[in-house]
């Protein structure tokens, strides 16, 4: 339990799980680190129909902890990330989508396929759908 007994200004971190959790070891190791804010950057690959988005992260780094900072990913999110720029660790976490992974890295870049379609173009209706729509 937490009680405080005098007003408090600061930072709090706090991490939830159950009391035999196996990831309390690796929610341990990432204490003492914490972002304050961040750059975003944007490339658009206009060849390639690709947008790349940076997050540089200006972060907090407590003495002897890792430089890294870690989230937990929804499944889906995973597909984003710039392979190759990261640290992936399973976990026991889950959500409605699956399993959650721990993701640890120091900057976050996540690439996304960009559509060729605009919102007003034609787009030819497949035949076997028409007399679905119809």
């Amino acid at each position: 339990p937490i009680y405080l007994n005098q007003n408090y200004s600061g930072l709090f971190q706090l991490a939830v799980g159950d009391m035999d959790d196996g990831m309390a070891s690796f929610l341990d190791a990432f204490k003492g680190v914490w972002a304050k804010g961040a750059t975003v950057e944007y490339d658009v690959d206009s060849a390639n129909n690709k947008a790349i988005v940076n997050f540089v992260y200006d972060k907090v780094v407590k003495p002897g902890r890792s430089n890294g900072l870690a989230i937990l990913a929804l499944p889906h999110h995973l597909k984003s990330l710039k392979p190759g720029t990261f640290e992936l660790k399973n976990t026991t976490y889950w959500c409605v989508k699956g399993p959650m992974l721990a993701v640890v890295a120091t900057n976050w870049s996540l690439e996304y396929n960009l559509t060729t379609k605009g919102f007003g173009d034609e787009l030819p209706i497949n035949e076997t759908m028409k007399p679905v729509l119809q």
